[in-house]
């Protein structure tokens, strides 16, 4: 799935950018770059002060708020960069894929550099879950955006009928 990004991003980006909240897939040349160009403080990683080797320095870390099912009482947090592989970006903020065994493939939204939630476990889970969410009436189009909730447990909760969703994919 992540080659698929990477031949198709110009057409993600063109046709597609609303499928993931907005946000252009990375290019094979831009996704090299956040690796080897770690200083770029324009890029994913060069964004962070680091401890060493991507671990973030403890006021540096990124917050997860949200698991799969619900949100977290607490937000965990997060020093190890070398988690995440960043596929799509928008400004300073990026969808990741989480690499760690136990949850490989979950697509992460990290917002305003510190800030993250679980956008899908999948790329194909939220693809799926989109085009299910589509053809059940769940959610909508409006003006060529398409509005669904961009926390997982959200989207699934919406999609049962336990919550609302507003017009801007905002919980009600």
């Amino acid at each position: 799935m992540v080659c698929f990004v990477f031949i198709n991003h110009l057409m993600i980006n063109e046709k597609y950018d609303f499928v993931f909240l907005g946000y252009d897939a990375m290019s094979e040349g831009e996704i090299n770059d956040v690796y080897t160009n770690q200083d770029n403080k324009m890029s994913f990683f060069g964004a962070y002060e680091y401890k060493k080797d991507l671990i973030l320095r403890e006021d540096m870390q990124i917050y997860i708020g949200d698991n799969l099912t619900e949100d977290l009482e607490t937000p965990k947090p997060i020093d190890n960069t070398s988690i995440f592989f960043p596929l799509f970006k928008a400004q300073g903020d990026y969808i990741v894929i989480d690499i760690r065994k136990k949850t490989t493939g979950a697509l992460i939204a990290v917002m305003d550099g510190h800030i993250a939630s679980f956008l899908a476990p999948s790329l194909l889970a939220h693809v799926n879950d989109l085009l299910e969410g589509l053809n059940d009436g769940t959610y909508k189009i409006i003006d060529d955006d398409l509005i669904y909730p961009s926390s997982w447990h959200l989207r699934q909760k919406v999609r049962s009928g336990m919550l609302e969703m507003d017009d801007y994919g905002g919980i009600i």
